[in-house]
């Protein structure tokens, strides 16, 4: 099955790589970056406007040396494919113009929060720019006219992801990001951050960012930081960070957890027959 994934990953990488050409009318190799985020539109929530300030910032600093690609992929009000990247991907057009950031048409785009802090933080996706970044508002589910193919399949292909979260009682997406071998970045006021924190378990392909009310900034500037650390990696520890992400995931498996939830039910079911009046048995 090992090769099989394998083709899997290889299938989305080439994929993304061909999504972002076509849009910036520009090649890209195995050498460049991949990082994304990805959930439901709750831009401060899920932490959708820090991700894109963060990769502003990392766009000017002058310690990138490489290319990376952000992708987007939150679902928002989309009426389908673009037909100029359609046609560019099926090779009946060429690409000449560059600088795009949409997959998908996007109803009322001019008071689209994403596009509008893209704009605010100067990504323009213009040729001399080291951080493209792309808008993909569509539910990947094989059939979305661009990728076509699943989000967990096109999750794989990148080589971080990116979960800022302000507010998440635990948040899956950065635990699927792991189950799928991707190193993660996520905060304190993630559920599942605030577990891993206080659980002997591996760390190396999660990064976990003290997140607050006032420090904005220096999350921003975190990330940022830990993208170029990504970037400057070598190929050997990337595929090392690869097999750490599967094993943190794996202790989270359901058969780890259930017993947890069955003595917190337990305990439920024991207050709310002490405050009826009926007996529940203890276990």
């Amino acid at each position: 099955k090992g090769g099989e994934f394998d083709e899997w990953i290889k299938i989305a990488r080439e994929k993304l790589f061909e999504v972002a050409g076509a849009l910036t009318n520009q090649k890209f190799d195995n050498q460049v970056l991949l990082v994304g985020t990805g959930g439901r539109y709750e831009f401060k929530n899920k932490g959708i406007d820090l991700f894109i300030d963060a990769m502003g910032t990392l766009n000017k600093s002058q310690k990138l040396d490489g290319t990376v690609l952000a992708f987007i992929l939150i679902p928002a009000n989309h009426y389908g494919p673009r037909k100029d990247l359609l046609n560019i991907l099926n090779q009946t057009e060429s690409s000449n113009s560059g600088g795009k950031i949409l997959t998908h048409n996007l109803h009322d785009i001019d008071f689209d929060p994403i596009i509008k802090r893209i704009k605010e933080v100067g990504l323009t996706n213009e040729r001399e720019h080291k951080v493209k970044i792309f808008f993909v508002p569509s539910y990947l589910n094989g059939n979305d006219g661009i990728f076509n193919i699943p989000y967990y399949q096109v999750l794989s292909g990148l080589d971080l992801s990116i979960f800022p979260s302000y507010y998440e009682p635990w948040g899956y997406t950065p635990l699927e990001s792991l189950a799928f071998g991707v190193s993660t970045i996520t905060t304190t006021l993630a559920g599942f951050g605030l577990w891993v924190l206080e659980s002997r378990v591996n760390k190396e392909a999660i990064t976990i960012i003290e997140r607050n009310d006032e420090n904005d900034a220096s999350v921003i500037i975190l990330i940022s930081d830990r993208v170029l650390e990504y970037s400057k990696m070598s190929v050997e520890h990337a595929k090392y960070l690869k097999t750490k992400a599967s094993e943190l995931s794996r202790t989270t498996l359901w058969k780890n957890f259930i017993s947890y939830y069955l003595k917190a039910y337990s305990k439920a079911l024991i207050k709310v027959s002490e405050r009826s009046g009926q007996h529940v048995e203890k276990e």
